[in-house]
């Protein structure tokens, strides 16, 4: 009896387990305690919006939806709910909305009267709400959120490994109440001496005003004041936080505040004997400003303080990082805000949990990718014992945008919002300035010096920048230090321990650290020798980990702690889905790979593991073979059996104007060898561009092309999964060909109407697919191409110069063959074709640029990709 009700006692257990567990799947809001975090303050009004909006399209029908909210694709959302504030506490603060995180503009309206249009690009930021527009204890709030366009969309999108664009409030809404005189900002820098026994805190603080005179009575004495003005006092102090000891306390400062201002002060402060912010043992302080008149308290705000120093040094000839005047070995990750169940918008336990799984894992360090940080994650990597750097998100970017003045308008916002949420946060290490972008051109400097002082005004946290491990030239000017990336497909170990040893010798002032990774198949456990299976990722990361540590770098960050959505598809590997970055040591299911235990081992200097090997060996697909060889027999057929044909073909390739003149006289032609013909090329192109696309279905360059030819990611999708079974792509190519044939026939039947030629349909389609004929010098070369690449792909160069010709030639013989059979001159014929082929790439190309700045990413292929 006892087992029995231990056993039903242990499956109530385990049933109410996994139900609390499928609770925290969903996103889980912000409680008192975590805001108090994000803001601490016992004099303010906090609470979090999150839950049950209104979502519109169109501002006219509307659905029920919950907020954290965002979707994917370029559509502008309307939010929209009812605030109640009982009339005391209303009357008694100035109302703000703190937006922890929306993408990437929005206006806000109250009562339906609008208030501003303020940009967010999901950084956090504040915004007053203007008291006049309240209409008593209830008032109507909407938000129209708008998504980025034009350059900045293409920015964020246009990047083989760029994180989902997802537009919408990603992360929550705070309703703040502030008293009627608040600090609205505190920043500080700190100054130490030779042996860190003290240290010099200089803060700023903005003080700011709205309805003061909502304050006369309550704090004042028997001076009659003047309501638009009044006398306050500003006090500082630092607080242990472990103890509640306080360690330093600067002169209060009485200020003078008018309504509707704000006044900047500045204190200095002594701390004798801090104990010191480390990543082991992360001791936090409290700088906390207090507002009060005649003794009694108006405002309280703190923020978190670490007594840490950054900066960096030759030691022994090398370059390196110091902590608190200990070299510091950058052992990372990059870090993207991304959950299977929440997508971009975490909740404050997911983070946490994130946290202490870094801390297992031995990292000292996060790179924030794509998304400037929630406020709350950095609190929590202040108390946890992270480093944090962050990127500008400026990701492969070409020359002609990144000097445009929307970019650099845009990025200077972002980076001064980003000083402006995080300086004052002890983890962040440093600011990213970009990443992959080309090396020494007059568009990069100038985005430098236009970015670096916004950066250098109100921090002194590192500057840093990313650069692709193979570029011909890096400038280290501007920078502490430079973080060189080798992620995407593996690569011969030789290769990169020669880059690096390039890289090293031209960067001799600055220290470097080396960003790698690789994305796998999940599913795939065939050992390291398959180069996408979870074996070879580990593997990989072991061994550059230890290339790194051998080339004394300054440390290693790792792509990535988590897999994560994708905007574009992947082609680089087979997967299910091809809308995920597998390059996690955790999946977004925060599941743990082999290569996390791997790194856990390298990271805390424990036994190096062992990897299975494994016994795979690539092969080649004889699709394109057995494809090629059954045209091949077709067309040998053709030319045995028929001796009309065999004339046909040796006419219209040496002597095409005979030819021609044949089809213009309406003599008898076979329309049923026309169409084999017809078939015989587009399956020859079938097996050439298959063949290509095949061989090259792991570069990344490969991807980028494509990408940049087939903006569409749901198309790609298609194309992608097609490329990885060219027994289908062959077929569905060969069809497209075909197709292309009819179509082109068509327009030039059309075209015979304006010149008054009596003309056939079955006339300019048998022109048309006899112009073809020397695309049959394709056919031996589609059947080896793919073999011929493996064994040496330089040839690649010669293959695409020889299909040039072919495609020129064929052009060509389309025009004359035109000017035949419509009896017009041929130089009229060259002439208009030509200028009707001009015509529609200027339109395509326009159509392109304006929509993807195609001309410009272009450019960034040849100047960046191709160059290393």
């Amino acid at each position: 009896m006892l087992k029995i009700k231990m056993m039903i006692l242990i499956l109530c257990m385990f049933i109410f387990a996994t139900n609390s567990e499928a609770k925290r799947t969903d996103y889980k809001p912000f409680e008192d305690i975590e805001l108090n975090d994000i803001m601490p303050s016992q004099t303010r009004y906090i609470k979090s919006l999150s839950g049950k909006w209104r979502m519109s399209y169109d501002s006219k029908d509307w659905k029920t939806v919950n907020i954290p909210y965002s979707e994917p694709g370029n559509q502008v959302l309307y939010f929209q709910r009812t605030l109640k504030i009982e009339r005391n506490v209303l009357n008694s603060h100035s109302w703000h909305l703190y937006f922890l995180g929306i993408d990437d503009e929005v206006e806000i309206y109250i009562n339906d009267r609008f208030l501003g249009r303020y940009f967010g690009g999901l950084t956090p930021f504040m915004v007053r709400l203007n008291p006049k527009m309240f209409t008593g204890e209830t008032n109507r709030i909407m938000l129209k959120v708008i998504p980025s366009d034009y350059g900045a969309r293409q920015v964020k999108e246009q990047n083989i490994f760029a994180k989902k664009v997802r537009t919408g409030a990603l992360r929550e809404i705070l309703l703040i109440g502030t008293p009627h005189i608040w600090m609205s900002d505190i920043k500080y820098r700190l100054k130490f001496n030779s042996d860190f026994s003290k240290c010099q805190l200089y803060s700023t603080v903005k003080v700011s005003s709205g309805e003061i005179e909502r304050l006369i009575g309550k704090h004042s004495d028997s001076v009659i004041y003047n309501k638009n003005k009044i006398n306050i006092v500003v006090e500082p102090s630092i607080r242990r936080k472990s103890s509640g000891e306080i360690v330093a306390t600067a002169t209060p400062k009485e200020i003078e505040i008018q309504k509707e201002r704000t006044r900047t002060i500045n204190f200095d402060m002594t701390v004798s004997n801090p104990i010191l912010w480390e990543v082991s043992s992360p001791e936090l302080y409290s700088l906390t400003l207090k507002i009060t008149k005649n003794g009694q308290m108006i405002d309280e705000l703190s923020v978190d303080v670490g007594f840490r120093d950054l900066n960096t040094a030759q030691i022994e000839g090398q370059s390196a990082i110091f902590l608190n005047g200990k070299e510091f070995v950058v052992k990372g990750v990059d870090y993207l805000e991304d959950y299977y169940h929440t997508n971009s918008s975490l909740s404050p336990w997911r983070m946490e949990k994130d946290i202490l799984n870094l801390k297992t894992l031995g990292a000292n360090l996060l790179r924030i990718k794509y998304a400037h940080p929630n406020p709350y994650f950095l609190k929590l990597c202040n108390k946890h014992g992270l480093l944090v750097l962050i990127d500008i998100p400026v990701y492969d970017i070409p020359n002609p945008l990144i000097a445009s003045d929307e970019i650099k308008v845009r990025m200077k916002n972002i980076a001064e919002r980003m000083i402006n949420a995080y300086a004052t946060d002890p983890s962040v290490l440093g600011w990213g300035l970009y990443e992959s972008v080309q090396e020494n051109s007059e568009e990069v400097l100038e985005y430098e010096n236009y970015i670096l002082p916004y950066l250098k005004r109100y921090s002194d946290n590192l500057i840093y920048k990313t650069t692709q491990l193979f570029s011909n030239t890096i400038n280290s000017k501007n920078v502490d230090f430079i973080i060189l990336k080798q992620t995407g497909m593996r690569i011969d170990l030789n290769l990169i321990k020669k880059a690096l040893s390039r890289a090293k010798s031209s960067i001799k002032d600055k220290p470097i650290l080396f960003n790698f990774g690789m994305p796998v198949q999940p599913e795939n456990h065939n050992g390291y020798s398959d180069p996408m299976s979870i074996e070879a990722q580990a593997n990989y990361l072991f061994n550059l980990y230890y290339l790194s540590k051998n080339n004394q770098l300054a440390g290693s960050i790792i792509w990535s702690y988590n897999d994560y959505q994708l905007h574009n598809p992947l082609l680089l590997l087979n997967n299910n889905n091809k809308l995920t970055s597998t390059s996690g040591l955790m999946d977004r299911s925060r599941q743990q790979r082999l290569s996390f235990t791997a790194m856990q081992a390298l990271f805390n200097n424990e036994k190096d593991p062992l990897f299975y090997a494994g016994s795979y060996t690539e092969s080649t697909p004889v699709t394109f073979i057995i494809y090629g060889i059954i045209i091949s027999i077709i067309l040998i057929l053709l030319i045995n059996r028929f001796k009309r044909f065999r004339e046909y073909l040796y006419r219209s390739i040496f002597r095409p104007y005979n030819f021609y003149a044949d089809i213009r006289d309406q003599r008898i032609m076979s329309l049923v060898q026309t169409y084999i013909l017809g078939l015989v090329i587009s399956f020859t192109l079938g097996i050439f561009f298959s063949s290509i696309l095949y061989f090259y279905r792991t570069s990344e360059i490969t991807q980028y092309i494509l990408m940049l030819m087939f903006p569409a990611e749901g198309f790609q999708e298609i194309l992608y999964s097609l490329i990885w079974i060219p027994e289908l792509l062959i077929v569905i190519i060969t069809i497209i060909f075909f197709a292309i044939i009819f179509i082109l026939s068509l327009f030039i039947k059309i075209a015979s109407i304006f010149i008054r030629a009596r003309i056939f349909y079955n006339d300019t389609y048998t022109i048309t697919i006899w112009a073809g004929t020397p695309i049959l010098v394709l056919l031996p070369l589609a059947i080896i191409l793919n073999r011929l690449l493996v064994f040496s792909p330089n040839i690649m160069w010669l293959i695409m110069i020889l299909l040039a010709v072919i495609i020129i030639w064929v052009f060509m013989r389309l025009l004359r063959s035109i000017a035949v059979v419509f009896d017009v001159r041929t130089m009229h014929s060259y002439l208009i074709g030509l200028g009707i082929l001009t015509l529609i790439m200027i339109i395509v190309i326009s159509i392109y640029h304006i929509k993807f700045s195609i001309i410009s990413y272009t450019q960034y292929l040849f100047d960046v990709l191709l160059k290393m």
